[in-house]
């Protein structure tokens, strides 16, 4: 969120008003001792009309909450937009006014603008009414829009711990609000290891959860050698090499998105405060690349549940890349990720004994270079043209993607 200061009086000129609009804001769930952010939607405004917005916020004088300053403005809607929220005075009013050079693009807009408050730890659990009012878009200068009063409820309330075993079989489920995630994934010190998460973590929960000196890496890009094309006119692969950008730590991680994390101490559970759990079916995040004109995909694939890798899927473990050479070879546990690729032949691939996949951390050049292990192969034999051989003779042949002698 972003933090300003300047005068409201800005927002508060003389105005000739129009007709109403519409505005709703969902309650909000928060325990005590939190901050939380109260949204508001718009529907039936003036498009490319409004510049500016001012409410008054009242409060129950029993509630023990103040205004952070911090808020949010939906830049899509409304680029450029800013704004600035006012404390909460002794009867329970607080000032808070918008505006931008720019108006805001559409007639309906969920979470236009979000407003941050903090309960005080010593807030008495229950639920509180607070009324928006003097609700007013402005526009030409000197006309403005007037929206009814809405009223919503702030439910204070110690939250529930939900708990996510990597052992799971079934999918999470949307929490009711906010919630205390307990989650038992373990990841191996000193590795590079997948991670999926059906919530969002800030800066400050990743270094609560995983130590301050947690590293966190997205997929960035990937690239490969080419060196023939198969009876299908997909490319023969000879080696990859998978890039990941280190993410700044502060900006948090996304829920339902896979990343690589690293952490310096091994860890089997961490406790997460105040997230919402909302998981989604697409855990895919994908790179496509152009080989000679056709097109090779590598998805970087999240799950939820212990699941069993299809054939030709990779996964990262003990700090190397694994190949699943079979289909419903090899279990995977939930709260990780897989790597999937699309348009690649496998099956010739490890018949060369140069074939490669390469892992990039960012300038870590200790971890920048992982040999492939091939994972549930079947010691077959191929002669040196890829050619499959059921009783090999004397002379050298590939076995499990490397050249052997038979005498």
């Amino acid at each position: 969120m972003k933090k300003f200061v300047f005068c409201l009086v800005a927002f508060l000129g003389c105005f000739v008003t129009t007709k109403a609009q519409t505005v709703t804001v969902a309650s909000v769930k928060v325990a005590p001792g939190s901050t939380a952010s109260f949204s508001l939607s718009l529907t039936g405004g003036k498009v490319d009309k409004y510049g500016s917005l001012k409410f008054t916020a009242t409060f129950p004088t029993d509630l023990a909450v103040t205004t952070t300053g911090d808020f949010e403005v939906n830049q899509t809607a409304w680029k450029g937009a800013t704004g600035a929220v006012g404390d909460i005075d002794a009867t329970g009013v607080a000032l808070v006014g918008f505006s931008g050079s720019n108006f805001i693009s559409t007639s309906d807009v969920n979470d236009l603008v979000s407003v941050e408050i903090a309960i005080d730890k010593d807030a008495k659990e229950g639920t509180y009414d607070v009324t928006l009012s003097d609700i007013y878009f402005g526009y030409n200068s000197s006309d403005k829009d007037k929206a009814g009063d809405v009223t919503f409820q702030v439910i204070v309330k110690n939250l529930e711990t939900v708990t996510l075993k990597e052992t799971d079989t079934e999918a999470p489920e949307v929490s009711d609000g906010a919630v205390i995630a307990k989650v038992e994934r373990t990841i191996a010190a000193n590795q590079w290891s997948t991670i999926c998460l059906p919530f969002d973590m800030t800066g400050d929960q990743l270094k609560a959860a995983f130590g301050d000196d947690v590293k966190i890496a997205e997929l960035s890009k990937w690239s490969c050698e080419n060196s023939d094309w198969d009876d299908n006119d997909q490319p023969i692969l000879t080696s990859i090499k998978i890039v990941f950008a280190n993410v700044d730590v502060a900006d948090g991680i996304k829920a339902n998105k896979p990343y690589m994390i690293k952490v310096n101490n091994a860890v089997s559970e961490f406790e997460v405060k105040n997230v919402v759990i909302n998981p989604s079916d697409q855990l895919i995040y994908g790179k496509t690349i152009d080989v000679d004109g056709s097109t090779c995909t590598l998805n970087m694939q999240g799950s939820y549940i212990v699941s069993n890798l299809p054939k030709n899927a990779f996964f990262v473990n003990d700090n190397k890349m694994w190949y699943n050479g079979t289909r419903n070879g090899t279990t995977m546990k939930a709260f990780r990720a897989s790597f999937r690729f699309v348009g690649v032949n496998w099956d010739v691939f490890f018949k060369t004994s140069e074939a490669r996949v390469t892992m990039v951390f960012g300038d870590e050049t200790t971890d920048s270079i992982i040999n492939i292990n091939k994972d549930n192969q079947n010691d077959e034999y191929y002669n040196l043209g890829g050619q499959h051989v059921e009783t090999p003779s004397k002379g050298i042949y590939i076995k499990n993607g490397k050249k052997v002698v038979v005498k």
